[in-house]
């Protein structure tokens, strides 16, 4: 009302004060309805993307990206879960093996898996396609039983993280067979194929920086030593079944079921790489 009474001094018309008054009443009303939030569907379509996200690696433990982050890429990779970290003997192995690894500082994994493809970026609208791909692909593959028999120390391709590495053995080429099939998925998109040859691996640790020529032959004796040790006192440890293959893109998590199972048979043991 404040405002009507300022206009009621002025020298306009009584047709042009009675205007004053009907905007005024709109603005009112307009005031007081309630915004509605946009869907969420709508407001990602208005998403700066000009501003790009920052990589700070003191909220990562000093670990850098090992590609740039970019709108719409999600980081995806296929892997087969290791059931043996759920056991005792496990954590204490992997405390020992650390301690032979002094005064390097290896941390361990948020989780414990061996990989069955590179880490790669893929579009946001190519994940369902992929996913469908590798659940036919996997339909068609036997399960299998894998031995871990070795231990590795490996760098990633940048060269800016160590690992601590279970080497892993499984007879009849099934992983291989795992990784052919990933790859022939993948090259549809022009992503890059798994590492040739392949080395199949659990990462247990992770440091910064390439320390594979830090680790003395001494050093991977006794390391070597303490796994056998542990494989002996657990075959929970030593021997794993793969049934299903996993794929991760960003934050979506997807499960491949095999086609039939095995029994786990052993296998030659390799030592260390």
């Amino acid at each position: 009302m404040s405002r009507l009474v300022s206009y009621s001094s002025s020298d306009s018309s009584d047709e042009e004060e009675h205007k004053d008054t009907i905007v005024s009443s709109n603005e009112v009303s307009v005031t007081k309805r309630e915004k509605l939030p946009l869907p969420a569907e709508v407001a990602g379509l208005f998403i700066d993307r000009s501003v790009q996200s920052k990589d700070n690696p003191a909220e990562h433990s000093g670990r850098l990206r090992s590609f740039k982050h970019e709108e719409g890429n999600w980081a995806t990779l296929v892997y087969a879960l290791y059931s043996g970290c759920e056991e005792d003997h496990f954590a204490r192995l992997q405390s020992e093996l650390f301690r032979c690894l002094r005064p390097l500082e290896f941390q361990p994994m948020e989780d414990y898996h061996m990989s069955l493809s590179r880490t790669v970026t893929l579009r946001h609208h190519w994940i369902e396609d992929m996913r469908e791909m590798l659940r036919t692909s996997f339909a068609e593959q036997p399960s299998s039983c894998c031995e871990v028999c070795g231990l590795a120390v490996l760098s990633n391709d940048e060269k800016t993280r160590s690992f601590l590495t279970l080497t892993v053995s499984c007879a009849d080429d099934v992983l291989e067979s795992y990784t052919s099939a990933v790859d022939k998925c993948f090259k549809e998109y022009n992503l890059p194929p798994y590492y040739k040859p392949p080395l199949f691996h659990i990462s247990i640790g992770w440091c910064l920086g390439d320390v594979t020529n830090l680790v003395s032959m001494q050093t991977k004796h006794r390391m070597q030593d303490i796994l056998n040790t542990a494989l002996s006192e657990d075959e929970e440890l030593q021997y794993f079944r793969v049934d299903t293959v996993s794929m991760k893109a960003g934050n979506k998590l997807f499960t491949f079921h095999t086609s039939a199972k095995r029994s786990c048979e052993k296998t030659s043991g390799l030592g260390f790489t």
